[in-house]
């Protein structure tokens, strides 16, 4: 009993210097989790690789790096949150994409333009179920019989699929009519007498719109003005 408790004893002496457990059994989880934890921990090393080279815990206002796409924008105006980092920076940023009556963006002022201008019109020819946009198409339609789509949409700078899309509200009100063209393959357009009709009456309407909108900017100034149009849309081309 001496002999076998001292070589016991020796055994277990032996298992706490070299860190072994003392028994054959495997060690529990617990005693796992405890030395991962005592252990010391690289957390750079088990960091995701950061594609713009720098490391993760530096502040980098680039425009790269994992989600800079998906970062949120700012609310109100839809500037993003990255590049809005100063009242003056912020005030040139809304001026650039048309925040304010005077915009660097001359895309952005025609449109904005373009849209308060068609109001006008539109009001005009609402009492003839008319947009300026269909009211345009029948006037070029009067002006060119069976003019194929393809014409008609270079004629007018439209996409053809926009210029498809437009004829079909036309076309349901039977002022118009698409019919197969010189080939298999192109389609013509014609205004019916229905179409025409429609177009006759609602040009005075049409008319006294253009005269108020000179009349409002100025005889001289709207004459500039459609000048500057005709020079931008070559400047374009």
């Amino acid at each position: 009993m001496g002999k076998a408790g001292d070589e016991a004893r020796g055994r277990g002496t032996r298992a706490r210097q070299s860190g072994r457990p003392q028994s054959g059994r495997p060690q529990s989880r617990r005693g796992q989790s405890d030395e991962r934890s005592r252990a010391p921990r690289d957390d750079r090393a088990d960091a995701a690789p950061n594609p713009s080279g720098s490391n993760p815990g530096d502040s980098n206002p680039g425009d790269s790096g994992p989600g800079y796409a998906d970062r949120p924008l700012m609310e109100k105006d839809g500037i993003p949150a990255r590049l809005a980092v100063g009242a003056k920076e912020r005030e040139a940023l809304l001026d650039a994409i048309g925040g304010s009556r005077t915009s660097y963006c001359t895309c952005a002022m025609l449109r904005r333009a373009s849209r308060r201008v068609t109001q006008v019109y539109d009001q005009a020819l609402k009492p003839f179920g008319l947009r300026l946009t269909q009211y345009s198409l029948l006037a070029n339609l009067l002006r060119n019989e069976d003019i194929s789509i393809t014409d008609l949409a270079e004629l007018l700078d439209m996409e053809r699929t926009t210029l498809t899309r437009n004829l079909k509200p036309l076309e349901a009100a039977g002022w118009l009519r698409i019919k197969p063209g010189p080939d298999r393959r192109s389609r013509a357009v014609a205004i019916t007498p229905e179409g025409q009709a429609v177009a006759e009456r609602a040009f005075p309407a049409w008319q006294q719109a253009e005269r108020t909108f000179r009349a409002s900017m100025g005889r001289v100034e709207s004459a500039e003005l459609r000048q500057l149009l005709g020079t931008a849309m070559s400047a374009v081309d």
